[in-house]
């Protein structure tokens, strides 16, 4: 019988249960709730944190964001691309995706972003470009405050499921969250989107979103999947850009920044269903 390499275990780590506590020896701070004002049922209201995966403020540059990248002792201990990969990987698994981790965590899983950005060189060719990113992405880790806010819920009993992204076509993207109950049942959330690359290419891989509509419905009730009708809602006009630091077959890691100048990203993992 084959044995799984530490990647594929990091991986199939990385992907378990999403409300997963954290358990990593230095996440040991309580949650801290930021959506007090927040409600599942209230589609606009979420589609504010889900558009974090691409900001409406631009992403900067490569070339700029590197001028925080970490330094050749850090690299030293960072190790190789694939030790870099694996270590981040590793990190979400035990972070709860990020949602309650402390700021020495986030400052490590930082350090192993940017490590990765390091060694990623981004493909010349538009196509090439899109094909890595075609498919269905599961968050597995984040520093962008929207999302972790969704750690608390002000509904009792009620978590945050599968956060993702699912880049269907050459065009048309979804970004996408999923809120389950303690009875069985589960609202699925989604903004969709139309997506490019931004053009002309440099060593900077940028993706732009524009966000279309938000789409609310109730996927599932006591554990039963539902025919429902989906609720749309239009958006106001807006679109973001992200970079995209990191890609192969299984990892995406995406950069977006603040309006305060504050840099955050996401980590999101393939998925093969």
């Amino acid at each position: 019988m084959a044995l799984a390499n530490p990647e594929q275990v990091a991986i199939r780590q990385a992907l378990a249960c999403p409300s997963r506590v954290a358990s990593h020896k230095r996440s040991q701070e309580p949650a801290r709730s930021r959506a007090s004002d927040w409600a599942p049922f209230a589609p606009v209201a979420v589609a504010v944190g889900l558009a974090q995966f691409a900001h409406r403020i631009p992403a900067r540059s490569r070339r700029q964001l590197r001028r925080r990248s970490v330094s050749s002792e850090r690299m030293e201990g960072a190790g190789t691309l694939g030790s870099c990969k694996r270590d981040l990987l590793y990190f979400a698994a035990a972070g709860n995706r990020g949602f309650s981790a402390s700021d020495a965590d986030r400052k490590r899983a930082a350090e192993l972003v940017d490590a990765l950005a390091l060694e990623f060189k981004a493909a010349r060719d538009l196509n090439m470009r899109r094909d890595l990113l075609r498919g269905r992405w599961k968050l597995v880790y984040t520093s962008s405050p929207d999302l972790t806010s969704l750690e608390n819920l002000p509904l009792p009993g009620w978590q945050t499921g599968r956060v993702g992204q699912s880049f269907l076509t050459a065009s048309f993207a979804k970004n996408e969250i999923d809120f389950c109950s303690p009875f069985g049942s589960k609202v699925t959330q989604e903004v969709n989107c139309t997506w490019k690359v931004v053009t002309p290419m440099d060593d900077a891989f940028l993706v732009e979103l524009v966000f279309r509509y938000s789409s609310t419905r109730l996927a599932e009730m006591a554990g039963l999947q539902l025919p429902a009708p989906a609720l749309n809602l239009p958006l106001p006009p807006g679109a973001g850009i992200f970079e995209v630091a990191f890609v192969d077959e299984d990892l995406l890691v995406q950069r977006t920044r603040f309006g305060n100048g504050r840099n955050a990203f996401n980590v999101l993992l393939k998925e093969t269903s």
